[in-house]
């Protein structure tokens, strides 16, 4: 059991740094511009922390196996607690990541506002063969020559 119990505290901890990371990366995706050499900094630790809980998780279910116990571990004081502090922290962490799935959204409609309006700018020409913008003026104009 204490081995059993060491996995759930090796979760906790890394959910918990999770935690901390998903909150840095919706702070981050809430500015108007992002900085994109540290959200790939904050990408590559939410990678390395979800398998580190892959881990402790798939350590988990063989000693539950072993054990022949099943969450949420009532008859067990410290393995219940730390199961209701994983869920918790995990219902917490699957909401920043939806807020952060939204900012991520938010800011890909922006940048393709952005690619349309430059497709569109690109696609006529802002000066003819002649010199002249191709577009006719609106006043008079007139050739004074000296």
């Amino acid at each position: 059991m204490e081995n059993f119990t060491v996995i759930l505290h090796n979760m906790v901890k890394r959910l918990d740094e999770l935690d901390s990371t998903l909150a840095e990366e919706n702070r981050q995706l809430s500015q108007a511009q992002i900085n994109p050499v540290s959200l790939q900094v904050i990408s590559d630790n939410k990678s390395r922390l979800l398998a580190a809980i892959n881990f402790y998780d798939e350590q988990r279910r063989q000693e539950e196996t072993q054990l022949r116990i099943a969450p949420p571990f009532m008859r067990h004081r410290e393995p219940a607690a730390l199961w209701e502090r994983i869920t918790r922290v995990v219902k917490k962490c699957n909401e920043q990541n939806q807020q952060s799935f939204q900012l991520l959204e938010m800011h890909m409609k922006r940048v393709n506002d952005v690619k349309k309006l430059v497709s569109q700018v690109a696609s006529s020409p802002m000066y003819g063969a002649s010199g002249g913008s191709g577009q006719q003026d609106a006043g008079t104009m007139y050739r004074i020559s000296v």
